[in-house]
């Protein structure tokens, strides 16, 4: 499998091998970021004379790196990203913002929004950004949707959150567009968004009618957890 490593030829302690991140600013010191391969199928197929061959330009770098751009990699809604992501539109509410949803991994849980009902869960309720809704809820052990999301890792990325209400009828919008790329389709039935409703009642979606509507927060719903860059 390659590894990726900042301006050497092996991995150093600057790299995270699980996750494929960088976690230094090593290009401030003057250098730059680079991807290092060890196998000689894919170098070859993307491109690369051989094994342990450097590329700094943006597209080699993501294609080595395994890190997705909406601009490069994923340009346009539906397509699959190079690290196994779903491109799935521009963000609802954040400028420049774009939308993924994972795709094998981590792909449609059915959970609770919480194990109980009776109380205002989330002080202050989004619409339009899950990872607010996300952070306000404790402990995120007693919201099994939220913490389906909070403990994936998938696609390289560990900054996955339930989607909010406007966030999740993005994916019902571009539904056709998505299942078409989709290693593990989106389903017929309702999903589970972050958004409160009130103290008993969380917002769902029927992704492939747009229908939203809302549903006790101790039933059980399918999961789909996305981040945005």
């Amino acid at each position: 499998m390659w590894v990726a490593t900042l301006n050497a030829a092996t991995p150093t302690a600057n790299e995270q091998v699980a996750t494929k991140e960088y976690v230094d600013t090593a290009t401030a010191a003057g250098g730059g970021e680079f991807c290092y391969y060890t196998n000689s199928s894919f170098c070859a197929t993307n491109f690369f004379s051989a094994p342990g061959s450097f590329r700094s330009d943006t597209l080699q770098h993501n294609i080595c790196c395994n890190v997705e751009s909406s601009a490069i990699d994923c340009p346009t809604i539906g397509r699959g990203c190079l690290n196994g992501s779903i491109y799935v539109g521009d963000h609802p509410s954040l400028a420049g913002k774009t939308l993924f949803i994972s795709d094998g991994t981590g792909g449609d849980n059915s959970d609770r929004w919480k194990f109980t009902t009776g109380i205002d869960d989330i002080a202050t309720d989004s619409l339009v950004q899950g990872d607010l809704n996300q952070a306000q809820v404790s402990p995120i052990s007693s919201f099994t949707a939220f913490e389906s999301c909070e403990d994936l890792i998938a696609n390289g990325k560990v900054d996955w959150y339930l989607p909010a209400k406007d966030e999740l009828n993005i994916m019902s919008i571009n539904y056709s567009d998505i299942n078409a790329a989709a290693t593990n389709a989106l389903s017929l039935g309702d999903y589970w968004s972050s958004s409160e409703f009130d103290i008993d009642d969380g917002w769902r979606q029927i992704l492939s009618s747009g229908v939203q509507t809302t549903g006790k927060k101790d039933g059980n719903e399918r999961v789909r957890c996305v981040r945005y860059e």
